[in-house]
């Protein structure tokens, strides 16, 4: 059985880009491996602003995979997985 280490970074600041310039940054919670956003809440429920924000976010950085949690429901949690792949310029 092989071990399987994930490398984790809190809150590292990334990059967001539209059209090729950079227009802000982004703080998500945790990255993992480098290469997959991982976006926490807890709230009662999850709002259409709050993954249309996600999206733009994942959209707008070099990041191709991210997920949004929320563990703010009693007795639940609700995560969405995003993937964001269409022909970028490397």
């Amino acid at each position: 059985m092989s071990k399987c280490e994930l490398k984790t970074n809190k809150e590292k600041r990334i990059d967001i880009y539209y059209k090729d310039k950079k227009v802000g940054v982004y703080i998500p919670d945790i990255i993992v491996n480098s290469c997959v956003i991982i976006e926490l809440k807890c709230k009662q429920m999850l709002t259409t602003n709050d993954i249309k924000q996600f999206w733009q976010y994942l959209k707008g950085s070099k990041y191709k995979v991210g997920y949004l949690v929320n563990f703010g429901s009693k007795g639940k949690v609700e995560f969405i997985r995003r993937v964001y792949d269409t022909a970028r310029s490397a």
